[in-house]
């Protein structure tokens, strides 16, 4: 799911409540939702980034040409 589409969908779920705590319940909902979200992306991206020996070399050279 597109980030702008989720947050569009979290944007007018919380429109639609029509109590102080009901949206304080909502953010709290929709903050896990997306921190669980992010946590899952960044793994990935660890996945793919850190452990790809090919990156890891490319930054190696790149971090001894600004040094």
């Amino acid at each position: 799911v597109h980030v702008v589409e989720t947050l569009n969908q979290l944007s007018i779920e919380l429109q639609l409540q029509d109590n102080p705590e009901k949206v304080a319940e909502q953010i709290s909902r929709d903050t896990s939702q997306l921190c669980s979200q992010l946590v899952s992306l960044w793994s990935h991206f660890l996945d793919a980034a850190v452990l790809n020996p090919y990156i890891n070399s490319y930054l190696a050279q790149e971090h001894h040409t600004l040094r």
